[in-house]
């Protein structure tokens, strides 16, 4: 895989995070909002993955992902589009979330700690 792609498919793995500006937080700050970010990661993974949670996220998955995204045939098709698509990716974000948590939070995993 070229450089190209690789930091393609790294943006994609990073989910809205990947969005943000480059940081100016100091390396204790980023580690701070890391560990931040991967309590909503725990939180997400406890609420979709224990009691009803899985039931949830599959009826989310049938509205949002199985769904078509793009119908020709309506008149403003794009934007039917754009707004599916934004759908489609809060469920991804949960998913991406969920996996994240279940590797632990993302300082332990450079120093090897796992979770």
């Amino acid at each position: 895989m070229n450089e190209e792609a690789q930091d393609a498919a790294a943006w994609l793995e990073s989910g809205w995070s990947g969005l943000d500006a480059p940081s100016a937080l100091s390396e204790e700050e980023q580690e701070r909002a890391a560990e931040e970010d991967h309590k909503i990661n725990r939180a997400i993974h406890r609420v979709f993955t224990t009691g009803t949670g899985p039931i949830v996220l599959e009826w989310l998955r049938t509205r949002t992902i199985e769904q078509p995204a793009f119908n020709p045939k309506i008149t403003n098709a794009a934007e039917q589009g754009f707004t599916r698509e934004g759908q489609n990716s809060i469920y991804r974000e949960f998913v991406r979330r969920i996996r994240v948590a279940e590797d632990g939070p993302p300082t332990a995993q450079r120093k090897g700690k796992g979770k």
